[in-house]
């Protein structure tokens, strides 16, 4: 009798600490989940506002090209030039961590 309550014994303390494991790893793994999708919900903000940007610098420069049009071709033109190196700079970045990206998976 005292080899089976001993034997039952270290069965409970398995199943317990079983039980344990389980529920912390459901808790590790929900907390991953929450994280993971956080950071694809940064991703798409960042992706929003980098549109956001575009457009707006899209819109400065139809106005810029359209002013020069009406006044002279100085008018603003470091700014164009500016914005378009920059644009071109942003560009290639992208394309670069794209290509990175998609060969790295």
């Amino acid at each position: 009798m005292n080899i089976l309550s001993l034997i039952v014994s270290v069965l409970g303390v398995i199943g317990t600490s079983s039980i344990i494991s389980g529920l912390v790893l459901r808790r590790i793994d929900r907390l991953e989940k929450m994280l993971e999708r956080r950071d694809n919900d940064r991703v798409e903000e960042n992706v929003m506002r980098g549109e956001v940007i575009d457009r707006a610098g899209k819109l400065a420069e139809a106005n810029t090209v359209a002013l020069r049009v009406v006044t002279s071709d100085d008018v603003c033109l470091s700014e164009l030039l500016d914005y378009r190196k920059a644009h071109d700079r942003l560009e290639k970045f992208m394309r670069e961590k794209s290509a990175e990206y998609l060969h790295a998976t």
